[in-house]
């Protein structure tokens, strides 16, 4: 197993010199709810938070951050800074729906979502499925900064991607390697974890912090369809001034909530991707330290094995008793094993258009396979 790359030297001089403000008093970071509450309220001028806003996620979070996140003090800056836009998000939200109620009408309508584990295609097929002009993804400027909500006309030249690719380059500064274990860009497609971590209740979290008492809460008692129906308001304002597209949404963090998913999209379509459990917590073992490394100080890589261990197990079982129950019916998913979408990308495709009745062109083909050659090392 990989140990977690050694953090680069301005960030550990950083570390150093906010260790050392922060013994004299210099240099404090509340992560408290009330104060990240008060921040976000201040930067926005903004009051309203609307039903999607959970105390209890953010107290949560907030007290397994201070109290197991072995934050460094730059980890702790960013922290707060991830917390406080989240807020301000859910605040902007409700503002931008309060003065227009017509995007409430927007239709999201049979959705393609893949739900994989981390580490069994998930990403790169995600891209594939962005090729098709039909098909409509979240690019992740567009989550980073949702406003004002994009527009048609400016949708590939706005400044935002420019700015979102400068903060990526930052990101990959700060976690060495990173870049080579999961594919980041501005106008790539972003998971859905990056826009239910508004509402804190998201594993975006469970992965770039050791949070166990919050990860448990999470996986067992939290009220899932608060993150959903945030979720299913930013897609209506994405998509409000943008093409109307059908949407291909992806995220691992789906599968410990499928019930609530499909509550809130009962007529969406499944893929979901399988590998060997062993392979996805080796590779696991060796990512989420490298991401970890920018915010904590201590990272034990066994550990984390363990960890995702478990937390794979759990997700499974979850995704099986979805079955089971009929949650999910067998005619709106579809499974796609790991070795069979390396093996051949563009049949992989083809099934789950098969399966959906879907146009699947050989012109989109051509595309998938061309992407592949383009991207060889992805």
């Amino acid at each position: 197993m990989n140990t977690p790359p050694q953090s680069p030297r301005g960030l550990r001089a950083g570390n150093l010199i906010l260790s050392s403000l922060n013994k004299l008093g210099l240099a404090g970071c509340s992560l408290q709810p009330d104060d990240l509450l008060r921040t976000a309220r201040k930067r926005t001028r903004l009051k309203h938070l609307g039903d999607t806003y959970s105390r209890e996620a953010l107290e949560r979070l907030s007290a397994s951050m201070d109290n197991e996140a072995e934050l460094t003090p730059i980890g702790r800056l960013l922290t707060r800074e991830l917390l406080v836009t989240g807020l301000s998000n859910q605040l902007k939200l409700e503002d931008w729906f309060s003065r227009h109620p017509e995007i409430a009408q927007q239709d999201i309508a049979e959705p393609i979502i893949i739900i994989g584990m981390p580490r069994t295609g998930t990403t790169i097929l995600h891209e594939l499925m962005a090729l098709d002009p039909a098909n409509r993804v979240p690019q992740t400027w567009e989550v980073a900064s949702p406003f004002p909500p994009p527009e048609h006309a400016t949708y590939e030249t706005d400044p935002r991607i420019k700015e979102e690719q400068t903060r990526l380059k930052v990101s990959h500064y700060l976690m060495p390697g990173v870049e080579n274990m999961h594919r980041m860009g501005a106008q790539l497609p972003q998971e859905c974890v990056a826009i239910t971590s508004d509402v804190f209740l998201s594993m975006l979290y469970t992965t770039i912090y050791h949070i166990p008492s919050y990860a448990e809460w999470l996986a067992n008692a939290a009220d899932m369809s608060i993150a959903y129906r945030y979720h299913r308001r930013m897609h209506q304002l994405l998509q409000w001034r943008t093409r109307q597209s059908r949407w291909v949404l992806k995220s691992p963090g789906h599968l410990w909530s499928l019930e609530a998913l499909l509550t809130e999209y009962p007529d969406a379509r499944l893929v979901q991707t399988h590998r060997d459990p062993l392979k996805i917590t080796s590779s696991l073992a060796s990512m989420v330290p490298t991401m970890r490394s920018a915010y904590q100080y201590k990272i034990d890589a066994g550990a984390v094995a363990s960890e995702w261990a478990n937390t794979n197990a759990l997700a499974l079982n979850a995704s099986l008793r979805a079955r089971q129950s009929g949650a999910i019916r067998p005619e709106q998913i579809i499974d796609i094993q790991f070795s069979d979408f390396i093996q051949s990308p563009e049949r992989a495709v083809e099934s789950i258009y098969r399966k959906f009745d879907l146009e699947f062109t050989p012109q989109l083909a051509d595309v998938i396979r061309q992407y592949i050659a383009d991207n060889p090392a992805d």
